[in-house]
């Protein structure tokens, strides 16, 4: 009995062993309730920072827009779709077969708007070049872009779908769609190299800055938007016929998906959005970002402090933008300039201790607990300010504004520390 019980006895008395000294490993995570030291606060108030604006970045996203909405003006829209088949990688010129028939070809797209009007004056354009990336183009590109070289494929025919599954039928999508059967030719053309073919959706008076109504908007599904069964779409229908070992030929009627493989609205902006002193205002859509000074360095605290907490916490004045997500990057170093418009943005971030969070009733608060931490045990760490951006998932129409100097909610931030 000894021999069996003393292997397991020691088993656990290691087991215990290795878990307190993996927590003994983790000086921020760890409990230091047990430390005869009271944990102490330090709260920096002197916070201040400035609003700049570089060409909004929306690649990316769940929706594509065209027209005009809250002060943003969309006047192109661009798709690409592959030549392969999504699902079984069928190419164009596969469907130029002489056993194969083409009935119809059917660019397609979708929309949650229930309201898109049969009349809206939208048109679908063509082109065999590739004019853009998803990840780096913007309104500099563009700013005397027209669509008068491309394809006219004129405005879509426009439908709705409703969920039949019960006796109450409720809205389910729109879908726009425009044949484009003229277009096999050059779809399927061996000779052009390009893997990709490039559609345009845009009002077609078009140019910058045009006097659109609320009303000339359109809201559609991008390729992010679900996995394929609401992506941008080119859907050939074709008959095939199936020669066999007998006298018939029977005729097998097929369908074949193409989808889009990149998209990107180009958003045009107006000049930066004016700022109140000691306002920072942070927009996705209005390429809008700030940079924040927060009077902390390594002689902030106490030698050998160690920080149990550290946020970051600033307040809106009367805007609720509740679930808009920001993000926090430190930068690797400041550049004096008096400048608050640039074509690239010229902060560049430290590449680490990045975090991000979403406002919540008004109120935001993000830990800066691992950067300021690093501040005091690495020698070569320096804070020279800290970039707020608006995250993926903000809502291009939102504004953040921040009161850095409220006299109710001032910016701060709030430490609990230890020191030895």
């Amino acid at each position: 009995m000894y021999s069996v019980r003393f292997p397991l006895i020691l088993t656990g008395i290691i087991i215990l062993a290795v878990m307190n000294w993996r927590c003994a490993e983790d000086p921020i995570d760890v409990d230091l309730s047990h430390l005869s030291q009271t944990p102490d606060t330090l709260t920096l108030k002197d916070i201040t920072g400035f609003t700049y604006q570089v060409p909004p970045e929306i690649g990316s996203i769940k929706r594509l827009y065209t027209g005009v909405k809250d002060d943003l003006f969309f006047p192109f829209t661009f798709i690409k779709i592959h030549s392969l088949d999504g699902s079984s990688s069928i190419a164009w010129e596969s469907l130029l077969d002489t056993a194969i028939t083409v009935d119809s070809v059917i660019f397609r797209l979708y929309s949650n708007d229930s309201l898109i009007s049969h009349d809206i004056d939208i048109h679908l354009y063509f082109s065999t070049d590739s004019i853009f990336s998803e990840g780096q183009s913007n309104y500099l590109d563009y700013q005397s872009f027209s669509f008068a070289d491309w394809i006219d494929l004129d405005r879509p025919d426009i439908s709705q779908v409703t969920d039949t599954t019960d006796s109450s039928e409720f809205f389910k999508e729109t879908v726009l769609s425009w044949e484009i059967s003229t277009l096999m030719p050059t779809l399927a053309d061996t000779t052009d190299s390009n893997l990709v073919r490039t559609f345009g959706i845009g009002f077609p008076e078009g140019g910058p800055w045009p006097e659109y109504s609320d009303s000339s908007f359109l809201n559609i599904f991008s390729r992010e938007y679900s996995p394929g069964e609401q992506d941008p779409k080119i859907e050939v229908y074709y008959r095939q016929e199936m020669y066999v070992a007998t006298e018939s030929s029977p005729v097998d009627t097929l369908m074949k998906t193409f989808y889009a493989v990149g998209d990107v609205s180009i958003v045009f902006q107006d000049n930066i959005y004016d700022t109140l002193p000691g306002e920072i205002v942070i927009s996705r859509g209005k390429g809008l970002r700030a940079i924040l000074d927060v009077p902390f360095d390594s002689l902030s605290l106490p030698e050998l402090s160690v920080i149990r907490s550290a946020k970051l916490i600033l307040h809106q004045e009367a805007d609720t933008t509740n679930s808009f997500g920001i993000a926090m990057d430190p930068l690797n170093e400041i550049i004096d300039t008096s400048e608050t418009v640039f074509d690239n943005d010229p902060f560049s971030e430290l590449g680490v201790y990045s975090t991000s969070s979403s406002i919540v009733d008004g109120k935001f608060e993000i830990s800066l607990k691992s950067f300021l931490q690093s501040i005091l045990m690495v020698d070569t760490l320096r804070n020279v300010g800290m970039k707020l951006s608006s995250g993926l998932s903000s809502d291009l129409f939102e504004t953040a504004r921040f009161d850095l100097l409220s006299e109710t909610n001032s910016a701060r931030v709030e430490i609990l520390y230890v020191a030895p």
